[in-house]
Protein backbone atom coordinates (compact mmCIF):
# COMPACT_ATOMS: atom_id res chain seq x y z
CA UNK A 1 0.00 0.00 0.00
CA UNK A 2 1.18 3.52 -1.15
CA UNK A 3 2.33 5.63 1.93
CA UNK A 4 0.07 8.29 3.22
CA UNK A 5 2.80 11.04 2.20
CA UNK A 6 3.06 9.58 -1.54
CA UNK A 7 -0.86 9.52 -1.63
CA UNK A 8 -0.82 13.00 -0.94
CA UNK A 9 1.76 13.85 -3.51
CA UNK A 10 0.17 12.02 -5.91
CA UNK A 11 -2.77 14.04 -5.72
CA UNK A 12 -1.54 17.31 -5.99
CA UNK A 13 -0.28 15.76 -9.60
CA UNK A 14 -3.71 14.50 -10.88
CA UNK A 15 -3.92 15.51 -14.26
CA UNK A 16 -6.68 18.69 -13.93
CA UNK A 17 -7.06 19.08 -10.20
CA UNK A 18 -5.26 22.41 -10.12
CA UNK A 19 -7.28 23.27 -13.09
CA UNK A 20 -10.33 22.74 -10.72
CA UNK A 21 -9.02 23.95 -7.50
CA UNK A 22 -6.37 26.56 -8.60
CA UNK A 23 -7.80 28.70 -11.58
CA UNK A 24 -6.94 32.49 -11.57
CA UNK A 25 -4.05 32.16 -8.26
CA UNK A 26 -2.90 35.60 -10.44
CA UNK A 27 -5.70 37.59 -8.33
CA UNK A 28 -5.94 36.27 -4.39
CA UNK A 29 -9.93 37.23 -4.69
CA UNK A 30 -10.24 34.72 -7.82
CA UNK A 31 -8.74 31.79 -5.74
CA UNK A 32 -11.30 28.85 -4.82
CA UNK A 33 -13.31 29.35 -1.92
CA UNK A 34 -14.00 26.90 0.93
CA UNK A 35 -16.51 27.94 3.52
CA UNK A 36 -17.20 25.61 6.07
CA UNK A 37 -20.25 26.09 8.51
CA UNK A 38 -21.28 25.18 11.81
CA UNK A 39 -22.32 26.09 15.23
CA UNK A 40 -19.83 26.83 18.07
CA UNK A 41 -18.39 24.00 18.54
CA UNK A 42 -14.99 23.99 20.48
CA UNK A 43 -12.31 22.54 20.16
CA UNK A 44 -13.49 21.52 16.82
CA UNK A 45 -14.57 25.19 15.10
CA UNK A 46 -14.89 27.88 17.93
CA UNK A 47 -16.01 31.16 17.09
CA UNK A 48 -15.05 32.84 13.73
CA UNK A 49 -12.32 35.40 15.79
CA UNK A 50 -11.34 33.10 18.05
CA UNK A 51 -7.31 32.20 18.59
CA UNK A 52 -6.71 29.24 18.59
CA UNK A 53 -9.69 29.03 15.91
CA UNK A 54 -10.86 24.98 16.68
CA UNK A 55 -8.44 21.93 15.53
CA UNK A 56 -11.04 21.40 12.32
CA UNK A 57 -9.84 24.99 11.10
CA UNK A 58 -6.16 24.81 11.54
CA UNK A 59 -5.86 21.38 9.91
CA UNK A 60 -8.50 22.96 6.91
CA UNK A 61 -6.51 25.25 6.26
CA UNK A 62 -2.87 23.50 6.67
CA UNK A 63 -4.40 21.24 3.69
CA UNK A 64 -5.88 23.61 1.50
CA UNK A 65 -4.41 26.54 1.62
CA UNK A 66 -0.82 25.59 0.46
CA UNK A 67 -3.12 24.68 -3.03
CA UNK A 68 -4.46 28.12 -3.36
CA UNK A 69 -7.89 27.57 -1.86
CA UNK A 70 -9.18 29.68 0.21
CA UNK A 71 -10.69 28.97 3.39
CA UNK A 72 -13.80 30.87 5.32
CA UNK A 73 -15.76 29.65 8.31
CA UNK A 74 -18.95 30.58 8.85
CA UNK A 75 -20.73 30.57 12.39
CA UNK A 76 -24.30 29.47 12.20
CA UNK A 77 -27.22 27.41 13.34
CA UNK A 78 -26.40 23.62 13.11
CA UNK A 79 -29.75 23.21 11.51
CA UNK A 80 -29.20 26.30 9.41
CA UNK A 81 -26.09 24.63 8.23
CA UNK A 82 -27.10 21.24 7.51
CA UNK A 83 -29.88 22.90 4.61
CA UNK A 84 -26.99 25.51 3.00
CA UNK A 85 -25.02 22.53 2.40
CA UNK A 86 -28.04 20.65 0.41
CA UNK A 87 -28.64 23.99 -1.37
CA UNK A 88 -24.89 24.68 -2.02
CA UNK A 89 -25.10 27.73 0.02
CA UNK A 90 -21.87 26.66 1.62
CA UNK A 91 -19.31 23.82 1.25
CA UNK A 92 -19.21 21.85 4.33
CA UNK A 93 -20.62 20.96 7.31
CA UNK A 94 -17.93 20.70 10.02
CA UNK A 95 -18.64 17.56 12.51
CA UNK A 96 -21.77 15.98 10.56
CA UNK A 97 -22.88 12.27 10.62
CA UNK A 98 -23.66 10.39 7.44
CA UNK A 99 -26.94 10.81 8.87
CA UNK A 100 -27.65 13.90 8.82
CA UNK A 101 -26.27 14.76 5.22
CA UNK A 102 -26.78 11.50 3.30
CA UNK A 103 -26.29 13.09 0.15
CA UNK A 104 -23.22 14.86 0.60
CA UNK A 105 -19.78 13.96 -0.43
CA UNK A 106 -17.91 12.39 2.62
CA UNK A 107 -13.97 11.83 3.03
CA UNK A 108 -12.72 8.51 4.05
CA UNK A 109 -11.18 10.23 6.83
CA UNK A 110 -13.29 11.87 9.68
CA UNK A 111 -12.81 15.08 11.65
CA UNK A 112 -13.56 13.29 14.97
CA UNK A 113 -15.37 10.90 16.67
CA UNK A 114 -19.02 12.27 18.73
CA UNK A 115 -20.50 10.31 21.54
CA UNK A 116 -23.24 12.10 23.69
CA UNK A 117 -22.54 12.24 26.79
CA UNK A 118 -24.76 13.48 29.57
CA UNK A 119 -23.88 16.78 31.49
CA UNK A 120 -24.53 17.07 34.84
CA UNK A 121 -24.27 19.76 37.74
CA UNK A 122 -21.34 18.92 39.79
CA UNK A 123 -23.93 18.21 43.51
CA UNK A 124 -26.11 16.45 41.20
CA UNK A 125 -27.37 13.29 43.15
CA UNK A 126 -28.30 11.40 40.37
CA UNK A 127 -26.46 9.49 37.64
CA UNK A 128 -27.43 8.42 34.30
CA UNK A 129 -27.91 4.22 33.63
CA UNK A 130 -30.86 4.07 30.98
CA UNK A 131 -32.88 6.40 29.66
CA UNK A 132 -35.66 5.39 32.68
CA UNK A 133 -32.95 7.68 35.14
CA UNK A 134 -34.31 10.72 33.06
CA UNK A 135 -37.50 10.51 34.51
CA UNK A 136 -38.79 14.10 36.13
CA UNK A 137 -35.75 15.57 35.12
CA UNK A 138 -35.27 18.37 32.77
CA UNK A 139 -33.07 17.78 29.48
CA UNK A 140 -31.43 19.98 27.34
CA UNK A 141 -30.14 18.89 23.23
CA UNK A 142 -29.51 21.11 20.31
CA UNK A 143 -31.89 21.35 17.50
CA UNK A 144 -30.95 18.86 14.50
CA UNK A 145 -27.84 17.42 15.86
CA UNK A 146 -27.87 13.58 15.67
CA UNK A 147 -27.51 12.19 18.61
CA UNK A 148 -27.81 8.12 17.18
CA UNK A 149 -30.10 5.83 18.95
CA UNK A 150 -30.96 8.45 21.66
CA UNK A 151 -32.97 10.51 19.00
CA UNK A 152 -35.87 7.64 19.39
CA UNK A 153 -35.86 8.05 23.14
CA UNK A 154 -36.18 12.05 22.20
CA UNK A 155 -38.81 12.06 19.76
CA UNK A 156 -40.95 10.79 22.77
CA UNK A 157 -40.35 13.53 24.46
CA UNK A 158 -41.08 15.93 21.84
CA UNK A 159 -43.24 18.54 23.29
CA UNK A 160 -42.97 17.72 27.08
CA UNK A 161 -41.63 20.57 28.99
CA UNK A 162 -39.24 17.69 30.06
CA UNK A 163 -37.39 18.43 26.55
CA UNK A 164 -35.63 22.07 26.34
CA UNK A 165 -34.61 22.04 22.54
CA UNK A 166 -32.06 24.83 21.83
CA UNK A 167 -31.09 26.61 18.98
CA UNK A 168 -28.66 29.50 17.66
CA UNK A 169 -24.85 29.44 16.66
CA UNK A 170 -24.13 29.46 20.33
CA UNK A 171 -26.54 26.69 22.03
CA UNK A 172 -24.26 24.06 23.86
CA UNK A 173 -23.09 27.64 25.38
CA UNK A 174 -26.28 28.36 26.49
CA UNK A 175 -27.25 24.72 27.24
CA UNK A 176 -24.24 24.95 29.70
CA UNK A 177 -25.26 28.35 31.47
CA UNK A 178 -28.69 26.97 31.72
CA UNK A 179 -27.48 23.83 33.75
CA UNK A 180 -25.44 26.07 35.88
CA UNK A 181 -28.17 28.19 36.69
CA UNK A 182 -30.57 25.39 37.45
CA UNK A 183 -33.28 25.56 34.37
CA UNK A 184 -31.79 22.00 33.22
CA UNK A 185 -30.72 19.00 35.40
CA UNK A 186 -28.49 17.96 32.09
CA UNK A 187 -27.80 18.36 28.72
CA UNK A 188 -26.17 15.81 26.03
CA UNK A 189 -23.22 16.90 24.55
CA UNK A 190 -19.56 15.93 23.39
CA UNK A 191 -17.58 15.27 25.89
CA UNK A 192 -14.41 16.97 24.67
CA UNK A 193 -17.07 20.09 24.09
CA UNK A 194 -18.35 20.33 27.40
CA UNK A 195 -14.99 20.26 29.26
CA UNK A 196 -13.48 22.54 26.73
CA UNK A 197 -16.78 24.83 27.02
CA UNK A 198 -17.06 24.43 30.51
CA UNK A 199 -12.97 26.28 30.83
CA UNK A 200 -14.17 28.84 28.68
CA UNK A 201 -16.76 29.46 30.64
CA UNK A 202 -15.00 29.61 33.96
CA UNK A 203 -17.66 27.41 35.33
CA UNK A 204 -15.67 23.96 35.14
CA UNK A 205 -15.89 23.38 38.96
CA UNK A 206 -19.45 23.46 38.93
CA UNK A 207 -20.34 20.46 36.03
CA UNK A 208 -19.40 16.86 35.68
CA UNK A 209 -19.46 15.01 32.56
CA UNK A 210 -21.40 11.82 33.71
CA UNK A 211 -22.29 8.61 31.27
CA UNK A 212 -22.75 7.90 27.62
CA UNK A 213 -26.14 7.93 26.33
CA UNK A 214 -25.19 6.28 22.76
CA UNK A 215 -22.53 4.93 21.32
CA UNK A 216 -20.26 6.87 19.45
CA UNK A 217 -20.56 8.29 15.73
CA UNK A 218 -18.19 9.09 13.19
CA UNK A 219 -17.91 13.11 12.41
CA UNK A 220 -16.87 14.68 8.82
CA UNK A 221 -16.56 17.21 6.48
CA UNK A 222 -19.49 16.64 4.44
CA UNK A 223 -19.26 18.13 1.27
CA UNK A 224 -21.92 19.87 -0.56
CA UNK A 225 -22.71 17.55 -3.71
CA UNK A 226 -23.52 20.19 -5.96
CA UNK A 227 -20.30 22.06 -5.43
CA UNK A 228 -18.42 20.14 -8.51
CA UNK A 229 -14.96 20.64 -6.65
CA UNK A 230 -16.75 18.38 -3.73
CA UNK A 231 -15.04 14.97 -4.98
CA UNK A 232 -11.47 16.51 -4.94
CA UNK A 233 -11.85 18.28 -1.68
CA UNK A 234 -13.19 15.38 -0.33
CA UNK A 235 -9.63 13.25 -1.67
CA UNK A 236 -7.80 15.98 -0.74
CA UNK A 237 -8.96 16.03 3.07
CA UNK A 238 -8.58 12.55 3.37
CA UNK A 239 -4.98 12.51 1.80
CA UNK A 240 -4.08 15.27 3.68
CA UNK A 241 -5.00 14.06 7.07
CA UNK A 242 -2.98 10.82 6.84
CA UNK A 243 0.27 12.21 5.51
CA UNK A 244 -0.35 15.21 8.70
CA UNK A 245 -0.87 11.66 10.63
CA UNK A 246 2.67 10.15 9.28
CA UNK A 247 4.56 12.92 9.77
CA UNK A 248 3.08 14.20 13.59
CA UNK A 249 1.45 17.35 12.26
CA UNK A 250 -1.76 15.99 13.15
CA UNK A 251 -0.69 14.86 16.81
CA UNK A 252 0.94 18.67 17.38
CA UNK A 253 -1.95 20.28 16.13
CA UNK A 254 -4.55 18.31 18.42
CA UNK A 255 -2.29 18.54 21.37
CA UNK A 256 -2.48 22.83 21.62
CA UNK A 257 -6.26 21.33 21.97
CA UNK A 258 -6.32 18.67 24.64
CA UNK A 259 -7.46 15.92 21.73
CA UNK A 260 -6.25 12.51 20.87
CA UNK A 261 -6.15 11.07 17.22
CA UNK A 262 -9.56 9.27 16.89
CA UNK A 263 -7.88 6.91 15.14
CA UNK A 264 -5.57 5.41 17.49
Amino acid sequence: MASPTYLYRYLLLVPGLLGVLSSGLAAADQRPLLTLAADDWCPYNCSVAAAPPGYVLELARAIFEPLGVRVTYRRQPWARTLQAVRNAEVSAAIGATRDELPLAIFPAEPIGQFQGYLIQRREADWHYHDNASLQGKRLGVINSYDYGPFNTFLDSLRGSPDLAVLSGDDAGRRALAMLVRGRLDGYVEDRAVALYTARQMGVADQVRVDAPVAPPLRLYLAFSAQDPAAARYAQLWTAGIRSMRADGRLAAILARYGVSDWAL
